[in-house]
């Protein structure tokens, strides 16, 4: 839906931000519920801890690639970890 918004020009530059942020506390509480460090997590899925720390503090998004490593190591859907939240 947000995609159509954007195409027809609809959805604020807000709005992006945030639906695309939305999926930072999803990745603490499952790598804090695992017992697992920023740095366990960034060991399995291929990158640094500081790239894990940007992601779950809202300062980088990932790649699509490691979207999905995310999703593979802490034990959710893709869907899951990207889906806006109330």
């Amino acid at each position: 839906m947000l995609a159509q918004e954007l195409l027809r020009g609809g959805a604020s530059s807000d709005s992006v931000s945030t639906v695309a942020f939305s999926y930072q506390p999803l990745i603490r509480e499952r790598r804090e519920q695992k017992g697992w460090s920023q740095e366990d997590l960034a060991g399995k899925v291929g990158v640094t801890r500081q790239t894990i720390a940007n992601i779950e503090n809202g300062l980088n998004e990932p790649r699509v690639t490691i979207a999905i490593a995310i999703a593979v190591a802490l034990g959710v859907t893709v869907y899951d970890l990207f889906r806006r939240q109330k």
